[in-house]
């Protein structure tokens, strides 16, 4: 097998090709060079200067009075989530799990309950307790997520429960 080189003249117009191509697509875009003689206002950037000191939480706003009413924030969310959920008892009570965990600043919780060689079950409340009827024996492992309305969350850490 032998390997042919291109000719020359393919080096030469190829890239040139690409050039014009290039400058047809800007052009057909409008682009324009600028040129400092001639300028129209509706493309201009201007420059805007930043204070160099430091800026802190304690760094009063200057705000315009008379529109205050108008520019107020809407109200922030205070609900994060600080400290993960400590799941003090999981037990069988009957017929049913029983799960309570320490109170957290959280919306929402999410019990998930794991049983051995099933598919884990996931309960949603609002409570810092949660009980569910018992679908199979065995060992259980549970978890529970504490969400926040951003969507921050954070995980107990795994409580094993042997259900008979």
């Amino acid at each position: 097998m032998t390997l042919r080189a291109w000719p020359m003249k393919y080096y030469i117009t190829f890239p040139r090709a690409i050039l014009i191509s290039c400058a047809i697509l800007l052009t057909a875009c409008g682009f324009e060079e600028d040129d400092s003689s001639s300028s129209s206002g509706s493309n201009e950037i201007t420059q805007l200067s930043i204070s160099s000191e430091s800026i802190t939480s304690d760094t009063p706003v200057e705000t315009d009075q008379a529109n205050d009413s108008a520019d107020e924030l809407p109200e922030t969310t205070t609900g994060t989530v600080f400290a993960k959920p400590n799941v003090y008892s999981a037990n069988q009570a009957g017929n049913s799990i029983e799960v309570f965990w320490d109170p957290v600043n959280a919306s929402e919780f999410r019990v998930i309950v794991w049983p051995e060689n099933d598919v884990p079950r996931i309960y949603v409340t609002t409570d810092f307790e949660f009980s569910t009827e018992i679908t199979t024996s065995g060992e259980h492992i549970i978890f529970v997520e504490a969400y926040d309305e951003l969507g921050n969350s954070l995980f107990s850490d795994p409580s094993t429960l042997e259900v008979l």
